[in-house]
């Protein structure tokens, strides 16, 4: 598994603290300083955890660059120009 990425790392970290907020005025400081550090290892660090991350990460945008080429190549075609 490769080491996670400095995205990852603030999702994770936006995600548990989110998860946490509730938490603050009932527990004590350290002990939700401790929960926050395994939640976030958990995500990171586990297969399991990384695929709970996967559906909240930007997705790379597909590549359409061909398929639009191709469209303006037959669009100049209907109107007798070069391909």
């Amino acid at each position: 598994m490769l080491p996670p990425t400095d995205v990852e790392r603030a999702l994770a970290a936006s995600l548990v603290d989110e998860a946490l907020k509730d938490f603050e005025r009932t527990v004590p400081k350290r002990t939700l300083t401790k929960v926050r550090e395994h939640m976030i290892d958990e995500l990171l660090c586990t297969p399991y955890g990384r695929r709970r991350l996967e559906p909240f990460l930007e997705r790379k945008a597909p590549d359409h660059s061909e398929e639009q080429s191709k469209v303006e190549g037959d669009e100049k075609k209907k109107a007798g120009g070069e391909p």
